[in-house]
């Protein structure tokens, strides 16, 4: 869209990426994560928490979807404690991920969205994340089958 000088119009938000338009579109079940973003690194885990949390903060209803981080090197009760309450967005490392899952304190049930932060350092052959990258997938429910005469592959 062009101004009346030809230059173009500014906005006054751009709009959302496209990940944060499916994350706050989900239903939200009131006690079970619905998003699951693997991370190679506490920090990188971390970050993604802050980032999630304060793009949600505003998304529709109020307060918006909780966010969770769990981390290695914290104590496991903390990272259990903070899963007594609802988080709809999980930001963890996989092998915390994995542990929490395993013990029955993150459920993994009713997850619709695994995001894989850095895959090639996730599934890197041989590494030590890539098996708990796939223990934790080994958890998660199976995808919904593809629509009729739809989707990949249909002719």
């Amino acid at each position: 869209m062009r101004g009346r000088k030809g230059g173009p119009i500014p906005c006054a938000q751009p709009p959302p990426p496209p990940l944060i338009i499916i994350i706050i579109s989900l239903p939200l079940s009131p006690s079970s994560s619905q998003v699951l973003v693997l991370s190679p690194t506490r920090e990188v885990a971390l970050q993604t928490a802050d980032v999630l949390a304060a793009l949600t903060a505003r998304a529709p209803p109020p307060p918006g979807p909780a966010v969770a981080a769990l981390i290695g090197g914290l104590p496991l009760a903390a990272d259990a404690g903070r899963l007594r309450r609802p988080a709809h967005l999980v930001t963890a490392t996989p092998g915390r991920a994995a542990v929490l899952a395993a013990r029955g304190d993150l459920d993994l049930s009713r997850v619709k969205l695994l995001v894989l932060d850095e895959v090639d350092a996730l599934l890197a052959p041989g590494g030590l994340l890539r098996r708990d990258v796939e223990a934790v997938v080994a958890r998660l429910p199976p995808p919904p089958p593809p629509l009729p005469g739809g989707g990949a592959g249909a002719a």
